[in-house]
């Protein structure tokens, strides 16, 4: 109903009258596909158990839970008792701890295709006949261990692992997914493609070092990869490229930078604006001076803000951005580049509102307040501001 789909009102009518209810389990049925993301009655928070009491939870396709731990373990529990054979799509994210899962849940939800596990899991006991596509994600010190813990999932064709897991100690052998002996598409773009760092004694795992040595990886027909920000990075790939010539593999993010030492046969998505050699930071302060005003803007701020954009946006979008990085790579501190006051206007509005990046608000509310008194077609000059003594 809330997409405007009639199918939607019929149904509500239809649960008003239980007798109807033989006929709309076999409409469903014979009408809505169970395969992943063809959920289409979805509860967006499950903590709420009172969704399995009532009529239209006989019939509920996905459901999202984000909550503490002891609520995760209140849901899980629930649903294993009552079963929902309609349930294919499920998205749970327990907060701090380990969500445990099992034999009763996953026959409680006979006809999952699509899981979504955001934090520790132990899916040890989770032998799940059905289920298609998983997606794993895995930030800072939460989760880490678990991945190294066995699971067993024979019909999982994709999988979606989002890692930025921290350890004291990596051992990256034991995360094998042996368990997934269908699996054919791994996806590794939404993970932290750096792999260095250490904080306060504790390590990023590698995905790129780990994923070349997955034993696992010659049954694969697909990988994407997140972005090659590194020469370490781009001989992990190269290597993969050569040890699995039948393999297609892919890099996601635009905003790689050593595109240009991968093999011809890696697709890479349309390039981020930085030349491949731009690494520093240098020159990381601009002076944009418009008519009656000049303000200064951090490169930082521009390329932080604009990498988690960049991807998700569309090509006029992307067009944008690059028209504004040509300019900021040819000025230097005498030689000014004159562009249209709206290239900046737009690129910067098109940051989503309460971005937390430092400083984005900021620069977003500079280019708001000049954008009153200069029109989209008077130029601009930028150049590289001078740096402080």
């Amino acid at each position: 109903m809330g997409e405007g789909d009639p199918r939607g009102e019929l149904i509500a009518l239809e649960l008003r009258r239980p007798e109807r209810w033989p006929l709309l389990e076999r409409w469903l049925a014979s009408h809505l596909k169970i395969e992943p993301g063809g959920d289409h009655l979805h509860v967006a928070s499950a903590d709420d158990l009172t969704w399995l009491d009532e009529p239209i939870g006989e019939f509920c396709r996905g459901v999202s839970l984000l909550a503490r731990i002891e609520d995760a373990q209140r849901v899980v529990a629930a649903i294993a008792k009552r079963p929902r054979p309609w349930l294919t799509k499920i998205k749970l994210q327990p907060g701090f701890g380990t969500l445990v899962l099992d034999e009763a849940f996953a026959a409680a939800v006979p006809n999952l295709v699509e899981f979504e596990a955001i934090g520790a899991f132990d899916l040890r006991r989770f032998h799940h006949p059905t289920l298609r596509r998983l997606i794993r994600s895995v930030n800072s010190l939460e989760g880490g261990e678990t991945l190294e813990l066995p699971m067993e999932l024979p019909a999982v064709t994709d999988c979606a692992l989002r890692l930025d897991p921290w350890k004291k100690k990596w051992r990256a052998d034991r995360i094998t997914l042996v368990g997934l002996p269908a699996l054919r598409t791994l996806d590794l773009s939404a993970s932290d493609p750096d792999g260095w760092g250490n904080r306060n004694g504790f390590i990023r795992l590698d995905v790129f070092e780990w994923v070349r040595y997955l034993p696992t990886l010659s049954r694969l027909r697909s990988l994407v990869l997140p972005a090659v920000r590194s020469k370490a990075a781009a001989k992990h790939v190269a290597a993969i490229a050569e040890d699995h010539p039948a393999l297609a593999i892919h890099v996601a993010q635009t905003y790689s930078r050593y595109t240009f030492a991968l093999p011809a046969r890696v697709t890479v998505a349309a390039a981020w604006p930085f030349p491949p050699n731009d690494e520093s930071s240098d020159p990381w302060q601009y002076e944009v001076v418009a008519p009656g005003t000049s303000f200064l803007v951090l490169r930082g701020t521009l390329e932080s803000a604009t990498k988690r954009e960049f991807d998700s946006r569309d090509d006029a979008f992307r067009a944008m951005w690059r028209e504004l990085y040509v300019a900021l790579d040819v000025c230097d501190a005498k030689k000014k580049v004159a562009v249209a006051f709206g290239v900046l206007r737009r690129a910067i509005a098109a940051w989503r509102p309460g971005d937390p990046l430092e400083r984005s608000e900021d620069i977003r509310a500079t280019v708001v307040a000049v954008a009153r008194t200069v029109t989209d077609d008077q130029v601009v000059t930028i150049r590289v501001a001078p740096k402080r003594r």
